[in-house]
């Protein structure tokens, strides 16, 4: 019989690999030593061998220098995209720059909430790699939103432009068209 005492107890009742531990001496079926020591020693024990394990099962790294795994990001994600819609309805309905980042943010908001939480689904959807890159992405919109709104990029220009400063390849390009 083995005595566990309650300090072990409580650590092994407050880690989640607690749940199930009887079933760690099937993982070692294959070794023999390892089975006959998981099933001598008090759980915790056992539980501080297995958690390379628990960890190796998690997503460690993004793999992209200085993006770091966010390990709650969707409602972060969906808290962004409602700030950047937030950002946006300052913005007049004739803004063009309002009207596509308007659609975009919305369309990125309903595939969000189509995915039900499944981050695989929601990284094939948006195709925009993987999940935190699509949080960098939608931070960066937020933040362009609000300098835009700042700069009130729909205004004419305060100052006329030179003639043939907007001239391209023998085309005059204007604010409402380019050609």
């Amino acid at each position: 019989m083995v005595v566990v005492d309650s300090r072990e107890q409580a650590v092994a009742e407050s880690d989640p690999l607690a749940q199930g531990w009887w079933a760690l001496p099937l993982m070692f079926a294959g070794h023999p030593a390892l089975a006959e020591r998981s099933l001598q020693s008090p759980p915790s024990a056992m539980f501080r061998f297995t958690r390379p394990l628990f960890n190796a099962a998690r997503k460690p790294t993004t793999g992209i220098t200085g993006l770091k795994v966010h390990h709650d990001p969707i409602p972060l994600l969906r808290q962004t995209y409602e700030a950047t819609l937030q950002t946006l309805s300052a913005m007049p309905q004739s803004s063009v720059y309002r009207q596509g980042t308007e659609a975009l943010t919305l369309h990125k908001l309903k595939v969000l909430e189509k995915a039900n939480g499944d981050i695989s689904v929601l990284e094939k959807e948006l195709d925009e790699g993987q999940v935190e890159e699509s949080l960098d992405i939608a931070q960066d919109e937020l933040s362009l939103a609000k300098k835009m709104l700042e700069w009130k990029a729909w205004e004419p220009l305060e100052e006329k432009p030179l003639p043939g400063q907007w001239t391209y390849f023998g085309k005059e390009a204007t604010a409402t068209s380019s050609s």
